[in-house]
Formats: structure tokens, sequence, C-alpha cells
């Protein structure tokens, strides 16, 4: 078994979660078996991986892993189904309801003591105050109707304690939580209850989550791979494993800090487990570029043990192209799909569309959330254009993204591998691109499926635009070419180049068995 293991698989994912899903819809149509693991508590989980397109039996959670150990003989033995009955709810008849379709206000004598909330007329999670309005406790539910953890504040409304519940109500874990001198919230001891017939104590929850890893190993007994695929989270819970298992470090980001230089400026801070503590502890380190791992080969000056593997994390699942040139539309529509942060220089690009919009009538789409969504609809608005620019927020329809679209624009200062620009370019989408590390590249081929610029260069990027769009043959042309670039990025090619990695690890195995 191979398992993908991460910290939380969200309504909303970045590109480690997509890489994740793509990877894992590689291995299921090629019969190899493999599982997405993930850290973080979500009552949501079940709900989110369905919404993605996968089964429950795909995803492994710590906690409902552990959940599920005791689960009760009769039925639930807290609330299953949620007909908005007070006697469900265990609560006096003393007490007053506010309904609302979302969630109720139970008070007694007047004073608000707690708010009920619901998805799906299912009860969800119980917040209580105190007599001073107080954030004192918090009880989330599953969507079986289980109680499943509850949170204790203190006067502060800082997470002081939590507990979490088997499915037949015992206790399960006991989650401690500190401050540390940063003001970071986080716990400092975990003991788990009646797991086998014993308790267990942990000093961090890496120490638990690698205890889970090993569970999983035992569980699956054979030659498991291990993929750690969050920086940070991930790469030391999986070092510290203490079964035997191949262990591969992913790098999902740039593992330098200077953005322009991944050979020779400083170690990455997310980096700081994996590529330098406890590197010796994999099997393995895996790139999304070749590029990225000949720099990071250099960066340890060519003398580090581990082998690097070069996979990408785009991939493309589609047979056939799909162009759709409007070439009898006066207005042309370029699209941006990606996360709204600062490391993508979109405020850059709003500015290079308003120089682009002086010359001809164009349109700008841009998909995806992120914490720089306000500031760049402010400046669309400060530059007049909040007509021309339009914020659609994310959406897993990839289709919809990029139909009528001409181009996709692509400004961002550093990437492991854009997954958009393998995205555009197999439906028939040209891309033009600042050329910055890595992937745009390894993707884009110049005047063949779009065009590389200078990083920053926002004349170049207007101009090459503008150029483009007053020549409909050239842009035919490009548009025609893109799906024909991409079969290295085909389902095939990447399988390939897993199976390697795959066999590699498993023929050391059975070397050293036969020394």
């Amino acid at each position: 078994m191979i398992f993908f293991v991460n910290e939380y698989l969200l309504a909303m994912n970045s590109g480690i979660e997509h890489t994740q899903l793509k990877r894992l819809r590689l291995f299921k149509e090629k019969k190899q078996p493999a599982k997405i693991v993930t850290r973080d508590f979500d009552p949501l989980l079940e709900h989110n991986i369905q919404r993605l397109g996968f089964e429950s039996e795909d995803v492994i959670n710590l906690y409902n892993y552990f959940r599920n150990f005791k689960r009760p003989e009769n039925g639930p033995k807290f609330i299953k189904y949620m007909d908005k009955k007070i006697v469900d709810l265990q609560l006096p008849d003393t007490y007053e309801i506010k309904y609302d379709s979302q969630f109720w206000k139970v008070f007694n004598h007047g004073n608000l003591i707690a708010c009920i909330y619901f998805i799906d007329n299912q009860l969800y999670y119980i917040v209580y105050f105190d007599s001073f309005g107080k954030v004192v406790k918090k009880i989330d539910y599953d969507l079986e109707g289980y109680k499943v953890r509850e949170q204790n504040y203190d006067a502060l409304g800082n997470i002081n304690v939590e507990f979490y519940f088997y499915k037949n109500g015992d206790k399960m874990l006991e989650e401690n939580y500190f401050y540390n001198d940063r003001n970071e919230n986080y716990a400092i001891q975990c003991q788990l209850f009646g797991y086998k017939n014993k308790s267990y104590l942990f000093n961090s929850i890496d120490n638990f989550m690698s205890f889970f890893l090993d569970q999983l190993n035992e569980d699956y007994e054979g030659k498991n791979i291990f993929i750690a695929d969050r920086p940070v989270v991930t790469d030391k819970a999986i070092a510290l494993m203490q079964t035997k298992a191949k262990k591969i470090l992913a790098i999902p980001t740039q593992h330098a800090l200077d953005p322009t230089d991944q050979r020779f400026s400083n170690l990455n801070n997310i980096y700081y487990y994996g590529l330098h503590q406890y590197v010796n502890k994999f099997s393995a380190i895996l790139t999304d570029t070749e590029n990225q791992k000949q720099d990071l080969q250099e960066w340890f000056g060519n003398k580090i043990t581990v082998p690097i593997y070069s996979i990408s994390a785009a991939i493309s699942f589609r047979k056939k192209a799909n162009v759709n040139f409007n070439n009898k539309i006066s207005i042309k529509n370029i699209v941006y799909s990606g996360h709204l942060e600062s490391d993508k220089q979109l405020d850059n690009m709003l500015e290079a569309f308003a120089n682009l919009y002086k010359l001809q009538p164009v349109t700008l789409t841009i998909y995806g959330y992120g914490s720089q969504k306000k500031n760049l609809e402010n400046k669309a608005v400060e530059l007049g254009l909040s007509k021309s620019i339009t914020f659609k927020g994310y959406t897993l329809n990839k289709d919809e993204i990029y139909k009528d679209k001409d181009l996709f624009w692509y400004t961002s200062i550093s990437d492991a591998q854009p997954l958009s620009i393998l995205e555009a370019l197999e439906r028939g989408i040209p891309v033009i691109a600042y050329d910055s590390l890595y992937g745009p590249n390894e993707m884009i081929q110049n005047g063949v499926n779009g065009y590389l610029v200078k990083l920053n260069n926002q004349d170049e990027l207007v101009s090459v635009t503008n150029s483009l769009f007053n020549d409909e043959k050239k842009l035919l042309s490009l548009k025609n070419n893109c799906f024909s670039t991409i079969e290295k990025f085909s389902s095939n090619s990447i399988w390939s180049k897993w199976q390697k990695l795959i066999n590699d690890l498993l023929k050391e195995d059975d070397s050293n068995a036969n020394n």
C-alpha cells in the first residue's frame, strides 16, 4: 500500500491536495493500492471526500481511525438524526429556543447559554456560553450523529483542552494545549485511552501521528510506502516512525528562500525537518520538475546520499484536444486560476492588464481563493477596471474555468509546478507566463503553445499578448498545438515514472533481504 500523507482534505484545497487527488486517481486507474492519509480532525471530511469524487475508503484520518476502534453495539449512543425535537438534545423543558433555518439559540431566563448549528437538518456542533457571553465549550458531532469532540476554553477564549470520543461514547483522547512565546496555541500532550486495552502518552502531535502511521503500517502488512506531502506537518511524523517502511519526502514548493536562486540561498524553513534534521530517514526525495531536482542536488553540493526523483504533479487524463477558438468575438478573454497569495503576484498581473486594456478590449477572469482576494478586488476598482476584471472564487469545475477563454496568464514569482498551466494547455488555451522557477519552462514552448517572458517584465507580457491578439491566425495555431505538446504529462507517461520509483524502492528491500 502507498500512503499519501497530508494535514487535511478540505472543501477548498491548495495545490498539495489537488496533487494528491490527481495522483490517487492515477493509482486507482492503474490498480495500484493507495490511500490519502490526513492528520487534522474534520467532521465534514466524509462530505468533502464525496464532493471531490472519491470514496470513503480512499482516505484514512487519524482521529477517525481510532474512533472506529470502539463502535456502539446497538446503534448510536448519541444523536443520529436531528428532527428538531428538544428531547433529542436532552435540554430542560424550561429553556427557551429561538429557531432559525441553520441554528437555534438557547436561552435560560433570558440569558443566551448555547447556539446549536445544523447541516442538512442534522446536528453539526453546539457552542456554550458563560453568564458574560464568552464561549466556554464547543461540542462537535459527525455526520452519523455521534459526539466527536469537546473543546474547553479558558478565560481569554483560547482552547486549553480537547477531548475526543470513541463511537461508543468512551473517552478516546485528551489533548492539552499550550501557548509558546510566539503566541501559537498547540497541543503539547496527547493521551490515548483504551486503545487495544492500553493507554498511551505522547509529548507532541508529531509523536501521536507517528504512532498512528505505525499502526497503519502494521495493519497493511507488506511493503508499504509513506509519502510526506506537506512540509512540517508530515515529514517529521514519518521520519519518527518506528516500524519498517519506505519513506518518500515530497518537495511541493521551492526548497530555498530566494525564489530566483534555488542553488545557493538558505534553506526554506519549512524543510528544516525533511531536508536537514531527518533527511537520511527517507528512502527517496521527490520533486515535481527536473530543474528543481538538479538545483536541489547542487544545493546539497552533489553530496546527498538519498536518491532524488522527478515526477510531475501535473497529470493529464484527457485523450483528445478540445479547442474552442472564438475568432468572431471582438473582445479577447484572459483567465487565471490558482491561489490568491502574494507570491502569485496578481497585483502585478492586474497592472499589466490595465496597460493591455488601453490597447484593445479585453477581459480578465480570476478563479481561486486566498488572503489577497479583497486587496485585489480593491485594486481592480482603483484601476477603474472592476467591470473588466471578474473574481469567480474557487470551483472544482475546470471546464467552466477555461470555457470561452483565449489565453492563460501566469505571473507567479515562484512555484514547484503550477497545475493550472497544464489544465489550460490540455483544453487548448495557450499560456503566457513569467519565466520563474519552476514549471513554466518545462510546459511552455515559445511560439508553439504559448510564450515565456522575462520575470516581472510587464511591458513584455503586455506586448506579447497584444501582438498575439492582433494575429488571430497565430493564436489559432497556438491553440491547435496545445494538446500535442503535453504528451509527457499524460497519465501513461507519469505512471511509468511512478512505476520506476516504486520498483526501485522494492528492489532495494529485496536486495537487502538477500544479503
